[in-house]
């Protein structure tokens, strides 16, 4: 086994990369942030680094992780010969740009954390900011599975006068076939500025069925925003679904491709019961 504990840095690229370890590897207590405020080492980290970048790799364990000012805070890479990676999670608190960013195939079960899109003295170059973005590697045979618990998301970013050259969501995922998503316990809160950009984006491009599954997602404050916005070729009603979860009444819901099961849409202090 490897294990890396008590770690503290400022990554201006890479932090710790983990690529191709089939035994077990733990990560414990490490803290990534700025050695400085000066504004280039602010910008080089806002910019181009990821503080923890896996691939390929079979039994990756994170307890207690905290990044902040990175690009990405935690990124999956697909590996050689389509290898997955197998990561458990638990006591994240990433603030970056995109702080969790997962684009490899594999068995994901992420706990007890927290993901806050940021624009640290407005130093990041990027167009599209997301609290968590979920792309399956469709040049992998092995369908992933994703398993959210307890998570927090929270996107207050805000650009004043050029809010509208920017997109922002909490949640954007595009998927294969083959995909199971669990979302179990998630608060969320924040919303695209020019309240035109979805709380959640998905996208079903190919391949056959995939699932996602929101379970007590709770939306906080509220905008005149769509809720969720869904898409694809493969897309089949459905395949997205809400159970006793809550929306505001003023965000703009789907029609019935999404499925809404003993939910509550609110209003200040009233409430009504969702169901579709």
């Amino acid at each position: 086994a490897v294990t890396i504990s008590n770690i503290m840095g400022a990554p201006q690229c890479k932090g710790i990369v983990i690529k191709g370890i089939s035994t077990a590897v733990n990560l414990n207590n490490v803290q990534f942030n700025y050695s400085c405020y000066e504004s280039n080492h602010v910008a080089e980290r806002s910019n181009y680094a990821t503080d923890i970048e896996i691939s390929g790799s079979d039994n990756v364990s994170l307890t207690s992780v905290l990044s902040f000012g990175a690009n990405h805070g935690l990124m999956t890479k697909p590996a050689f010969s389509s290898r997955t990676s197998k990561i458990t999670a638990v006591n994240l608190n990433l603030e970056s740009g995109i702080p969790l960013y997962l684009t490899a195939s594999g068995k994901y079960e992420i706990s007890n954390s927290y993901f806050f899109t940021i624009c640290p003295f407005n130093t990041n170059n990027r167009k599209d900011y997301r609290c968590l973005k979920i792309v399956q590697d469709k040049d992998c045979k092995t369908a992933p599975t994703y398993q959210f618990n307890n998570i927090m998301l929270q996107n207050p970013v805000d650009f004043g006068t050029n809010t509208d050259k920017f997109n922002d969501s909490n949640i954007d995922i595009t998927v294969d076939g083959g995909a199971k998503i669990v979302f179990n316990g998630m608060q969320s809160y924040g919303f695209d500025r020019t309240q035109t950009e979805p709380v959640i984006l998905y996208q079903h491009r190919s391949g056959g069925a995939s699932s996602c599954q929101f379970i007590n997602f709770n939306q906080i404050n509220t905008a005149s925003n769509p809720f969720i916005s869904v898409s694809g070729s493969a897309y089949k009603n459905g395949e997205v679904s809400f159970v006793s979860s809550r929306i505001p009444k003023q965000m703009r819901l789907p029609d019935s491709n999404v499925k809404f099961t003993d939910c509550t849409l609110y209003d200040g202090a009233n409430g009504s019961y969702y169901h579709n």
